[in-house]
């Protein structure tokens, strides 16, 4: 008989021996399944050998056959990167509820600190996780934190859009053309980039982190100043002069603003003015303004018979509408807004906007859109190369008006479109690829010098991406206007059709048959369709 027999029935022993078990069967008849039964009496014992243990069970011979090792009561176990620490307790229930818990917690603590393990564990949580039989997770590292990077935000710069509307029997003609700002007026600012927090692993071993990653201020530093406030962790820009805010190719800049209080007349002069040009009430009779940028006149009463008012490089917005007295010429590089238009020259290289009427026009454009549901389009000659839109065109007085359709090649502009939403889908792929690219230099706690090298081409490249995302852009909303128009030109009456309009599709001319409904003409393969 041995001494050191931890078990026996009658059909096996078995023997615990110099941190070995062993097994000798005494007699056939027990399985594998009554075995595990038995051995989960005995956590401690890891079996190592299964064929031998299967061989002396269905060969009883009475010899000792050694089956595994004896783990030890608290088994330990350290992660790869030392983030976390696993233990697992080989004890038995009936073990593990005779021990003094608080002396278990403090015999685990010991071993974490033998085991290098010194941060990360706590002991109350300890004692509340403690499962038999199972590794669980018994210390967890802090991981780094990357600095977050840094914020910017600019003045925003809205696309103009005329809004109408009716206060009483007063028709209003709203919109925003020119962001002016005064001197000291904020414009942009950054968030700076927050630093850092160093991690640590189990074994107390300090892990580095980096903080965020700044980002530059884009902007004109001839009328823009920026100011670091750093107990607010920020730097504003502040523009240098009154002026009107820009961004062009990423960056802002405050443009040469000339505000006319009052009007333009004796005391003013004509107008010639390299940047924008604001009138807070109107430009009196045979008075002038030619400005670089965009031009509003923004009295309630709009203008009369003016010599001219002309922008070359920009839009022009006149509030209370044009009543030219067969004098006035307005030309505008962009687009023209105006409440109405009346007995004037218009020539537009982009679309006239006008919102209830013009009357006795010569106007010459991309596109001629009148807003308004009961907007009409009476006498005078409109030429425009894509479309005209009205509720109503010619009068009950049956005014002869003459309506003009260029046209253009559609299939051409479609193949414009397609070929730029293609461009535009593969820039976007490029910036996402590039943002991926990016995102693995910010998961970096350590960037090496040639680290940053790279990264910086990658931004320098995503901003070049961006700027001539940004012309795609503006170019597909120009031929998606194109090839969203019925034909190859349309005019498009919402409401009603008079006699007397006449109308020419490029070599095409036809008096229109009147109409109290809705009804379009456009031009298709050199034939007008009315639908």
């Amino acid at each position: 008989m041995f001494t050191n027999v931890v078990f026996s029935n009658a059909h096996f022993e078995l023997i615990e021996e110099n941190n070995f078990y062993f097994v000798r069967f005494l007699q056939e008849g027990f399985t594998i399944n009554e075995f595990n039964q038995i051995m989960m009496d005995f956590p401690q014992l890891q079996l190592t050998e299964f064929v031998a243990l299967k061989n002396a069970m269905t060969h009883v011979d009475g010899d000792m056959t050694k089956i595994g090792i004896k783990k030890p009561r608290i088994e330990y176990r350290i992660s790869k990167d030392r983030m976390k620490a696993f233990l697992k307790l080989n004890f038995t229930d009936i073990e593990f509820d005779k021990l003094n818990k608080e002396d278990l917690v403090k015999e685990i603590i010991n071993d974490l600190v033998k085991e290098s393990v010194i941060s990360g564990y706590d002991v109350q949580g300890i004692l509340q996780t403690i499962t038999l039989r199972k590794e669980y997770e018994v210390a967890m590292g802090r991981q780094p934190v990357v600095g977050e990077d840094a914020v910017i935000r600019y003045y925003e710069i809205k696309e103009p859009q005329p809004k109408l509307s009716i206060d009483g029997k007063v028709d209003h003609y709203e919109l925003e053309l020119i962001n002016n700002i005064e001197k000291g007026d904020w414009v942009g600012e950054r968030l700076e980039p927050t630093q850092g927090e160093v991690g640590k692993n189990v074994c107390g071993e300090i892990i580095p982190s980096r903080s965020g990653e700044n980002m530059p201020l884009k902007y004109d530093p001839e009328t823009i100043r920026e100011v670091t406030v750093e107990e607010e962790a920020k730097t504003y820009l502040y523009a240098k002069k009154k002026g009107a805010v820009m961004i062009e190719d990423g960056r802002i800049s405050v443009c040469n603003y000339l505000e006319i209080e009052g009007r333009v007349s004796f005391k003013t002069g004509n107008i010639d003015f390299d940047g924008f040009v604001g009138v807070t009430d109107t430009v009196e009779d045979n008075f002038s303004i030619s400005a670089e940028k965009d031009i509003q006149v923004l009295g309630e009463l709009g203008v009369g018979a003016v010599d001219f008012i002309e922008s070359t490089g920009g839009n022009i917005y006149i509030k209370g509408g044009i009543a030219g007295k067969n004098k006035a010429k307005i030309v505008s590089s962009g687009n023209l807004y105006t409440k109405f238009a009346a007995d004037c020259t218009i020539e537009c290289a982009g679309t006239v906007n006008i919102g209830y009427y013009a009357l006795n026009c010569h106007i010459k454009a991309k596109e001629v859109i009148l807003e308004s549901s009961k907007s009409k389009i009476m006498g005078g000659r409109i030429e425009a190369d894509v479309k005209v839109v009205a509720a109503e065109i010619g009068n009950r007085n049956d005014m002869f008006t003459e309506i003009q359709i260029n046209g253009f090649d559609k299939d051409e502009m479609k193949d414009k479109y397609d070929s730029v939403n293609k461009a535009i889908d593969q820039y976007n792929e490029k910036l996402s690829m590039i943002g991926k690219k990016i995102a693995v230099y910010k998961s970096k706690v350590v960037l090496s010098p040639q680290d940053k090298k790279e990264r910086d081409k990658l931004y320098d490249l995503n901003d070049q991406l961006l700027k001539n995302l940004s012309l795609l852009k503006d170019n597909q909303k120009q031929f998606k206007s194109y090839i969203s128009t019925k034909g190859e030109g349309e005019i498009r009456v919402t409401k009603q059709l008079y006699d007397h309009v006449k109308m020419r599709f490029k070599n095409t001319e036809l008096f229109a048959s009147p109409s109290k409904l809705a009804v379009t003409h456009y031009l298709s393969k050199n034939e007008v369709i009315v639908d």
